[in-house]
């Protein structure tokens, strides 16, 4: 079954559907290696400002449309100026603005407004063509400045002149404007009305090219795929834009699910681009889209695309290497392009879907199926590094977690501090967490602060209370720490984890403060409890404790059941066969136990009939001194 793109989140588009979200399509080439594209030039939008006057002055201005270079219409026009002495100030003012209007339509913004200042000292211009022409060649010399203030205050008069081709130029600069500003609202209302005034422009007789990569860029925001299509297909006529154009133009076709043509397109542009960086980005793109088919030629692809000297175009290949490792289940080798890619920094072009792919790999690494074994190997060895860069807190949590329960707390506590550092974490997140760590690396001291300071009543009470009875026992107060174990385990929302580990802990627990009674009804209870999801071999330490309760108590059928039950729990060794024998002795009459049991021997060699023996002894010299304790 063919596989969609890589960078596509989503279906594509129906075969009757029209439109797509920009979400959809890789990041734009225009973005990626040809921003400037993206910034309009100049728009010849204002009459020729020529007086027909004698003079080699006005001949050069009624000729300038006819020269057709700007470059040679520029030179002409100051010699003209140079040798025309006795032109009047008007046909000096219109040479100047003519000067200005060459320098913009070359790029020149700083020789364009310097031929706006020559005019200016002649005289100003008065209230008709004339000053609109300096108006609008002073506006566009402050927007190809970047000085878009200044170049606003000037388009917003300008689009109202009764010149129907300044004021259209005017409302496209303010739509570009638009555009690029950070109000989402305008920019989306700017981008549906682009189109719109671009075709008013075209309509007038403007030459609206310069403009059909925003325009198609702005189509493409928009989900009008068609539309930006139509721009692209201008763009390309473009000379110094057409490979990035057909670039663009390829993602379009492939989002349209016309991917043969786009194939053909990347191809060509791989094949035959001026631009080497078109060269690699149109490797990448076929990469993306499944060409060549065999995978192993795909990685090396884009491997050779990856050491492109263009860092976005080789931060786009290893992105898209990434993805397609982990879609090949190649978690390893995925994380190691996103960590050096991460290191090296992502181009912001490309951050978005470097987010989303290293959180996906990252969320793949540290996934709770896994053990903590193999979360530390596929992670631990970047944590400084992915603190830096992962853009959520979760997956390196859990990191930390595996650290802390792999016995590593100081690695637990760097990774910690570090989400503390950089995400806005709340308190409960991380102070349990914290103080965890620093209890397991000895620093008892931060553990009491932190239980001073929590509150009864958390959602991580029992975790707490569980701490806290941990330092009691870790300090030697038996006391405190039996009456916490008591506590803990009458509790029905102990975790079953820690439910084991109480019942271990108060078993083991040597307090003269603690009842001997309380205890053992204690752990019966807890031990009776279900307990999904805990470690049932582990409970069977809690068992044998109570058995031997009960066995001190007299209550030898009762302490034989519990024998049993931490017979079938215990692993091999002396624990297991002590309750074995137990067991034994306590089925049956004494003398069929030793006979049963007189052939046998333990796994160090000795008889069971000399164990079994000495149980014997012990039952009877219990019931002995009850006996004589009886009143």
């Amino acid at each position: 079954m063919r596989k969609a793109p890589l960078w596509l989140a989503a279906p594509i588009l129906a075969a009757s559907a029209l439109a797509a979200s920009a979400a959809e399509l890789p990041p734009s080439a225009f973005r990626l290696i040809a921003s400037q594209a993206l910034q309009p030039g100049y728009l010849d939008a204002t009459p020729l400002c020529r007086i027909e006057q004698s003079g080699a002055l006005s001949q050069v201005l009624l000729s300038l449309r006819a020269i057709g270079n700007p470059e040679r219409a520029s030179k002409a026009l100051r010699g003209a100026l140079a040798e025309d002495l006795e032109a009047d100030t008007d046909q000096r003012i219109c040479a100047h603005l003519e000067s200005a209007r060459l320098a913009l339509k070359l790029g020149r913004a700083p020789d364009a407004r310097a031929a706006l200042r020559r005019a200016e000292r002649i005289g100003k211009p008065g209230a008709g063509f004339i000053a609109i022409t300096a108006a609008f060649h002073r506006a566009e010399a402050f927007a190809m400045s970047g000085e878009r203030d200044a170049a606003r205050a000037l388009y917003l008069k300008l689009r109202e002149s009764p010149y129907g081709d300044v004021a259209v130029a005017a409302r496209l600069r303010l739509l570009a404007f638009e555009i690029d500003s950070e109000d989402a609202e305008a920019a989306a209302r700017a981008r549906t009305g682009l189109g719109e005034a671009l075709e008013a422009a075209r309509v007038g007789g403007l030459d609206v090219s310069p403009w059909a990569p925003l325009a198609a860029e702005a189509a493409v925001e928009e989900g009008a795929l068609r539309e930006a299509h139509r721009w692209l297909a201008i763009a390309e006529r473009i000379e110094d834009r057409a490979g990035v154009a057909s670039l663009r133009k390829g993602d379009v076709l492939v989002a349209l699910e016309r991917r043969n043509d786009a194939r053909q397109v990347f191809e060509r542009i791989r094949s035959s681009a001026r631009l080497p960086a078109a060269r690699e980005l149109a490797r990448v793109r076929l990469a993306e889209i499944g060409v060549p088919a065999p995978l192993e030629e795909r990685i090396a692809e884009l491997e050779r695309a990856a050491r492109a000297v263009h860092p976005a175009v080789s931060g786009q290949a290893r992105d898209t290497l990434a993805v397609l490792l982990l879609e090949e289940r190649r978690l390893g080798a995925a994380l190691g392009v996103l960590s050096a890619l991460g290191h090296d920094g992502a181009p912001q072009i490309a951050k978005p879907r470097f987010a989303q792919t290293l959180e996906r790999a990252l969320r793949a690494a540290t996934a709770d199926t896994l053990p903590c074994t193999a979360v530390i190997e596929a992670v631990g060895g970047r944590r400084a590094l992915y603190i830096r860069i992962a853009p959520e807190p979760d997956t390196l949590l859990r990191v930390g977690d595996c650290f802390g329960e792999l016995g590593m707390p100081e690695a637990a506590l760097e990774i910690y501090r570090g989400l503390a550092r950089r995400f806005p974490l709340g308190p409960n997140q991380l102070a349990l967490r914290i103080a965890r760590a620093s209890f397991d690396l000895g620093n008892h001291a931060a553990l009491r602060a932190a239980l001073s300071a929590q509150e009864h009543g958390s959602d991580e009470e029992v975790s707490w209370r569980w701490l806290e009875t941990r330092l009691a026992l870790v300090e030697g107060r038996n006391a405190d720490a039996a009456r916490g174990l008591l506590a803990l385990l009458e509790r029905d929302d102990l975790p079953a984890s820690l439910r084991v580990e109480a019942e271990k802990r108060l078993a083991l627990l040597d307090s003269a403060e603690l009842d001997p009674q309380l205890r053992l009804a204690t752990l019966l209870d807890s031990l009776h409890r279900k307990a999904p999801g805990s470690p049932t071999k582990a409970r069977a330490t809690g068992w044998l404790a109570a058995a031997d309760a009960l066995a001190g108590e007299g209550r030898e059928d009762a302490a034989g059941a519990l024998y049993g039950r931490a017979l079938a729990l215990l692993p091999a060794g002396s624990r297991r066969e002590r309750a074995r024998y137990a067991a034994a002795v306590r089925a049956g009459s004494p003398q069929a136990t030793r006979e049963a049991l007189a052939a046998r021997t333990l796994e160090d060699g000795r008889r069971w009939s000399r164990l079994a023996d000495l149980e014997l002894e012990l039952i009877e010299l219990r019931a002995a001194a009850r006996r004589t304790e009886a009143p």
